[in-house]
């Protein structure tokens, strides 16, 4: 905006937000789309508390357009916890609750990077 482009902003549930009529996930190497978009990524260093922050989760917007951020983190708990099986590993739980998260945005509408 700073530069004289515009935000559009999704007109109903689940739709991205677009600038220079292109969805900002998409905008890399979109040479039309310049000054307004720009493919250097922002970056955050978010410090990790091993004490209380168990996992991350890293999405796309298949996922996050669609679900809300505690609702993927209530699939990832239901799942971890519900395990009762010693024979699985983390990773193998892990790559359930992932199933799920990819499930429950395909079952809400998710037509997208899933």
């Amino acid at each position: 905006e700073d530069l004289g482009g515009e935000v559009e902003f999704p007109s109903g549930p689940g739709g991205p937000t677009r600038v220079a009529g292109i969805a900002t996930s998409r905008s890399f190497g979109s040479l039309a789309a310049r000054p307004y978009i720009s493919a250097e990524p922002d970056i955050r260093v978010v410090g990790l508390d091993r004490r209380r922050d168990v996992f991350v989760v890293l999405a796309s917007d298949g996922v996050w357009d669609i679900l809300e951020d505690q609702l993927v983190v209530d699939l990832i708990w239901d799942q971890v916890s519900s395990v009762h099986d010693s024979r699985l590993s983390p990773g193998v739980v892990l790559a359930e609750a992932a199933e799920m998260i990819l499930q429950t945005a395909l079952e809400q509408g998710s037509l997208d990077n899933l």
